[in-house]
């Protein structure tokens, strides 16, 4: 099924927040979620999304090569790439979501509040890597 780069990081955002369990501020549980994204992310079968999702991509490697470097390089390490850009990509939505800033030093039980935040994340149309 073809989606945008943010679907994606949305869908990959949601999954690994429902297997995210205890306690979290809302900033906490995002770096968790990321975490997570960063270790587990599958990508065997998005060699097409990626090719559609060649702006967002190069939006992530020139916005991350100027604010904090690359860990991953394209060139060298797609995959290891793609998830660095989706685990930060998860971050963001973390940040723009309002239930996670609501909690943001306050620590929540994840699971109290997952149907809020996936809410909030399904609202994000585009992530814009510079606005943040």
């Amino acid at each position: 099924m073809k989606c945008t780069y943010t679907e994606f990081c949305i869908e990959q955002t949601i999954k690994a927040l429902e297997k995210t369990e205890g306690f979290f501020t809302g900033h906490d549980l995002g770096l968790e979620v990321s975490k997570n994204i960063s270790e587990n992310l599958e990508l065997s079968d998005l060699a097409l999304e990626m090719n559609l999702w060649k702006n967002e991509i190069r939006n992530y490697y020139e916005f991350a090569e100027e604010e904090f470097g690359i860990e991953h390089r394209p060139e060298e390490d797609i995959e290891g790439f793609i998830r660095e850009s989706v685990a930060f990509s998860s971050r963001i939505l973390f940040g723009l979501s309002d239930t996670a800033r609501s909690t943001w030093t306050q620590p929540v039980d994840s699971k109290a509040i997952v149907e809020r935040l996936n809410g909030d994340f399904k609202k994000v149309k585009k992530i814009i890597f510079h606005e943040i």
